[in-house]
């Protein structure tokens, strides 16, 4: 009886063990991945990147280097940097003055990832997409209405508000992603329906 004792024992302490040692495993890895974010060589960084995407919410510590090199014009891996960011959620939110910037980048995938990114961290990147709407450039516009869309209800209450913007341009592209949004911006029918008597023909066709 006595030896069984000790040897359930052995085995609680021994996963106890090893419980704290992936979680130390884990923290210093991220350490690592950090500190391999300035290398000098810029494959090792996107690695890093990548890994620090891969680990997830678990690596949120290191979204501060993780902003500070997507803010070199000269980073290569800028599309999995932001990548990595979406992958942290709303632990990432102080990226999203760098990402939104990244939505005018020369490069589609880097505009592809700082959207999907802004999508994940969800409701507090809805004021600066919300501005977005009225951006001359098409490809912004259009990259803030699919992230819009992408972050759904959170996104409902600002849109409505939107709706009764001065510029044509906005009000339309606000109801445009009303209506992607679907079942769950429900709440906006009455100002919807209100934009049925929209001056603006484009205006009234998205609110329908």
């Amino acid at each position: 009886m006595v030896k069984r004792l000790v040897i359930v024992l052995s085995i609680l302490v021994g996963l106890v063990s090893i419980c704290i040692s992936g979680c130390e495993t884990q923290e210093q890895e991220v350490k690592k991945l950090i500190k391999a974010l300035q290398h000098k060589n810029s494959q090792v960084r996107r690695a890093a990147a990548g890994k620090l995407g891969e680990i997830g919410e678990d690596a949120k510590d290191a979204v501060p280097a993780l902003i500070q090199t997507l803010q070199d014009p000269k980073e290569i891996g800028r599309g999995t940097t932001a990548k990595a960011l979406g992958a942290m959620g709303e632990n990432a939110k102080d990226a999203i003055p760098v990402l939104i910037q990244l939505l005018r980048d020369e490069v589609a995938n880097v505009r592809s990832h700082a959207a999907e990114a802004l999508a994940k961290i969800g409701i507090g990147a809805v004021p600066s997409l919300v501005q977005l709407l009225q951006d001359k450039v098409t490809h912004v516009r259009a990259s803030a209405i699919w992230t819009l869309a992408k972050i759904g209800k959170d996104a409902v209450p600002a849109l409505i508000q939107t709706l009764q913007n001065q510029d044509i341009s906005v009000r339309s592209n606000a109801a445009n992603v009303l209506g992607q949004i679907g079942e769950d911006a429900v709440d906006a029918v009455p100002a919807l329906t209100l934009a049925l008597q929209d001056l603006d023909p484009e205006v009234r066709q998205y609110a329908a």
